[in-house]
């Protein structure tokens, strides 16, 4: 970054897509066109303010496609170039040179169960740890993407909020993506 241009940033939004976490209660999750709206409201403040370029720099999966999506429209709807990133593809090949079980950033992968580790181990299961390295989730092939709700890969008992209700229709698991 140029040292005389001003910059801006912006505390993290705690709120975002959120919607695979529902099976396991007390999730609160946005909508996509909620999601879309709060940015709307962001880059229509930091634009009266005067800034012309925004780069976003996302920390959650589940925003990856929505925040791309809104990022394109509301590029066009306000006139300026708007970037949107996630920490570990924005430093994507120093965190791969590190790893040694994958070559990227995945949900409670190695790299997230270590980051976690460093900022707060009483909140990983260590026990559980070599279980999950033995069971993978199943990928499509390149160039193809699927959405998984992680009630697939670990079910919970149903929340309050979805108790008397019929519940989703699982998936079955398969060795297949």
């Amino acid at each position: 970054m140029a040292d005389d241009l001003p910059v801006a940033v912006l505390p993290p939004l705690w709120l975002g897509l959120s919607e695979h976490h529902l099976p396991f209660g007390g999730t609160i999750t946005l909508d996509h066109a909620t999601f879309q709206a709060v940015l709307r409201c962001i880059v229509r403040s930091i634009v009266a303010d005067g800034f012309r370029k925004l780069l976003i720099v996302n920390g959650h999966g589940g925003n990856i496609d929505p925040l791309a999506v809104a990022g394109r429209e509301l590029a066009v709807e306000f006139g300026i170039p708007i970037v949107t990133t996630t920490w570990p593809q924005a430093a994507a090949a120093a965190i791969g040179g590190i790893l040694t079980t994958q070559p990227g950033i995945q949900h409670a992968c190695e790299g997230e169960t270590a980051l976690w580790l460093a900022l707060d181990a009483t909140q990983v299961r260590t026990d559980r740890i070599e279980a999950a390295l033995s069971n993978p989730p199943p990928n499509p092939p390149a160039g193809f993407h699927r959405f998984y709700s992680f009630e697939e890969r670990a079910p919970a008992p149903a929340s309050a909020a979805t108790r008397g209700r019929r519940p989703p229709r699982r998936a079955r698991r398969s060795s297949r993506w």
